[in-house]
C-alpha cells in the first residue's frame, strides 16, 4: 500500500471558492467539500453552481456534513436516520455524490457509524493521525490545518514544519493522511494560506498522489468495514425487535441458572 494525502474542506462557506478553490486549480488537484444539505445558497455558503463547477470541472469530491450541521451523537435515532439519509437525498437531488460523511464537529458513536453505514461509504471524524492498516472507514481521522490546530500536543501545530512531519510521517507508514481544512476560521489567515499551498507543492514534489476520498478509499481496500450493518427490510424495527428478543432470553436464562 501506498501513502496518500486528502484535503477536506468543512462546511461549503465561500471560503472554499475564494481562498480553496483557486489554489487547487492551480495545484491541478483536487479537494474534498463536506457541504451541509440544507446551507446551500444560504448567506455565507456557496450555492448549487458553485459546488457543481468543483465538482464537475475541477473533480472535487462533495460529501455529507449531515443536515444542519448537528452533533448527531446527541440526537434521537430517528433524528440521526434523518440527518443522514436526509443530507444525502438532497445533495444527490442537487446532482452531488455524497458517498462518504463528515460528521459534525467530528462527533460520532456506535449508533451514529451504524446508521451512516447504511448510506455512505465512509465516515470521517476529527483528529487522530493517519489511517494506517485495517483501519475504520467510518472513523477515518484527520490532522488540522489552517484552524483547529491540536493543542494537545508538545508542539507548534500551526507550522509549515508540522504539516511537512505529518506526511513524512505518513510515507513512513504508508498511511492515508487527510488534512482538515475551515477555510472561513479567521485562524485560516493569509500565513495558513502559504502553508496549505506549501504543503501541496510539498506532497506532489515527494510523489504522494492527493486523491478524493472516493479514490482513497478505492486503493484502500483493506478498510474495515465494521460499521456497515447488515441490510434489513424496513426502517430497521425488526432488526431492535430481534435485539430486544435476544436480550429477553438471556436475562430468563440467567435468571433460571441462579434459581
Amino acid at each position: 500500500m501506498e501513502a496518500m494525502v486528502t484535503f477536506v474542506s468543512d462546511d461549503g462557506a465561500q471560503e472554499d471558492w475564494t481562498k480553496l478553490m483557486p489554489l487547487f486549480r492551480q495545484a491541478g488537484v483536487p479537494c474534498v467539500v463536506a457541504i451541509t444539505s440544507r446551507q446551500v445558497g444560504q448567506a455565507g455558503y456557496m450555492g448549487k453552481e458553485q459546488i457543481a463547477y468543483l465538482q464537475d470541472e475541477l473533480g472535487w469530491e462533495v460529501a455529507s456534513h449531515a443536515r444542519e450541521h448537528v452533533n448527531l451523537t446527541e440526537l434521537s435515532e430517528a433524528r440521526m436516520e434523518e440527518e443522514c439519509r436526509g443530507s444525502q437525498e438532497e445533495l444527490r437531488a442537487l446532482g452531488f455524490g455524497a458517498q462518504a460523511i463528515v460528521y459534525p464537529y467530528g462527533r460520532n458513536n456506535a449508533r451514529v457509524r451504524s446508521i451512516a453505514g447504511r448510506y455512505y461509504d465512509a465516515g470521517i471524524e476529527v483528529g487522530g493521525g493517519g489511517n494506517t492498516g485495517r483501519a475504520d472507514r467510518y472513523r477515518l481521522q484527520r490532522v488540522a490545518l489552517g484552524s483547529y490546530f491540536d493543542s494537545r500536543l508538545p508542539l507548534a501545530t500551526n507550522r509549515i514544519a508540522y504539516y511537512k512531519a505529518r506526511v513524512d510521517e505518513a510515507v513512513r507508514a504508508r498511511a492515508w493522511l487527510i488534512f482538515m481544512l475551515h477555510p472561513a476560521e479567521r485562524s485560516h489567515d493569509g500565513e495558513q494560506q502559504r502553508h496549505l499551498r506549501e504543503t501541496i507543492r510539498y506532497v506532489q514534489a515527494i510523489g504522494v498522489p492527493i486523491v478524493t476520498v472516493r479514490e482513497g478509499l478505492s486503493r484502500r481496500a483493506d478498510l474495515s468495514m465494521r460499521a456497515r450493518p447488515r441490510r434489513l427490510p424496513g426502517n430497521g424495527v425488526l432488526l431492535r425487535s430481534i435485539r430486544r428478543l435476544v436480550g429477553l432470553k438471556f436475562v430468563w436464562f440467567y435468571f433460571m441458572r441462579c434459581k
